[in-house]
């Protein structure tokens, strides 16, 4: 009773995610049964699950321990499964808002969740961007020429102060040979809704450094293309988990590189342009 790999994270509650996983399963096998499932995840009657999907009783560790061993699921997928139970059982608003940040963190690859007092940093496409340039290069303390290097060119002073916040942030560190290094490999995530404007901004930078490099970029050192196509909108969640497998394919491949010495940035934008009525 195995799901599609990243299905899970078009889910939101974990009763959804076992009916319909149960119910593929079933489609391709007739052996798999409500009695089955309780044999393997180790339930002491096969109403038990049926319970479960109904939402007559909550799961407790040693019940989703069971229904983790048996959908396969591990790493952040099983993290996600986790968090998202806690989501639907739990009544403490808190505790909610806490499982809500886990599945985001899951969603986005286990990166580096940026705490309220760091938020600035989505203010302004250079903290992301010369943080991440430091991966390629560290940063020596000649604002002036590492400013240079970047498409478009910043000003001294523009590095100086986002080298200044990102150290203040802990999100670079200088080494025993005084550069100014990444003090973290994962990527960062937003976390909560909370910071939506302060996102939106982020993306819209990033939207206006893209037309810049439509303009100036050799064509031979970049990848624009467009797509449209029509779908029901009830296989968007397949789109998304899409989205999110060709990401995680990209960072794998360039966490696989040596010697880099260039800076990408790649933006994704899939949206509605027309609805039927």
């Amino acid at each position: 009773m195995k799901p599609e790999p990243e299905a899970i994270f078009a889910y939101q509650d974990h009763r959804a995610f076992l009916s319909d996983t149960f119910r593929a399963a079933k489609l391709k096998s007739k052996r798999i049964s409500h009695r089955w499932v309780a044999m393997r995840a180790g339930f002491a009657s096969s109403g038990f699950f049926s319970r479960i999907l109904s939402g007559q009783v909550k799961m407790g560790p040693r019940t989703v321990s069971g229904l983790l061993r048996l959908m396969e699921l591990k790493g952040l997928e099983a993290d996600y499964f986790k968090a998202m139970v806690d989501y639907n059982q739990s009544n403490d608003l808190a505790m909610k808002q806490n499982a809500l940040h886990s599945m985001h963190r899951c969603r986005s690859g286990g990166g580096t969740h940026l705490q309220p007092d760091q938020s600035e940093f989505w203010s302004d496409y250079k903290y992301a961007m010369i943080r991440d340039a430091l991966w390629v290069e560290p940063f020596d303390g000649n604002a002036e020429a590492f400013g240079k290097r970047f498409s478009p060119p910043l000003l001294a002073a523009e590095v100086k102060h986002v080298i200044e916040k990102l150290l203040h942030w802990g999100l670079t560190e200088v080494d025993d040979a005084g550069l100014v290094r990444r003090s973290d490999v994962r990527s960062l995530t937003s976390g909560l809704k909370s910071r939506e404007e302060a996102i939106a901004a982020y993306q819209h930078s990033y939207l206006e450094l893209a037309h810049f490099a439509l303009d100036t970029t050799p064509e031979s050192e970049r990848n624009f293309s467009t797509l449209s196509f029509s779908i029901p909108s009830s296989r968007w969640p397949e789109i998304e988990i899409e989205i999110r497998r060709f990401r995680r394919a990209l960072r794998s491949l360039a966490e696989d590189c040596l010697k880099e010495d260039r800076l990408m940035q790649m933006n994704v934008q899939v949206f509605p342009v027309f609805r039927s009525t």
